[in-house]
């Protein structure tokens, strides 16, 4: 009895008819993007200072590189 009731449920809730809601996503898909954006941004910007920290400290002779080989 108890399966049946739920296969009634499940039925009528994929032929209820209400689809997806485009503006509901393109709202989320949009907000995702900007949140993981932001991520990817602030991962590049602190990459860039330390490159830039290590020339500025290169070009003062504050540290050396040594070729191996």
């Amino acid at each position: 009895m108890a399966q049946a009731k739920l296969a009634q449920h499940a039925v009528k809730t994929a032929t209820s008819g209400t689809g997806p809601s485009v503006i509901k996503e393109i709202v989320y898909g949009t907000g995702l993007g900007i949140f993981v954006g932001s991520f990817w941004k602030m991962y590049h910007v602190n990459s860039r200072r330390k490159v830039e920290d290590f020339y500025a400290s290169y070009e003062k002779g504050e540290i050396t590189v040594e070729a191996q080989g």
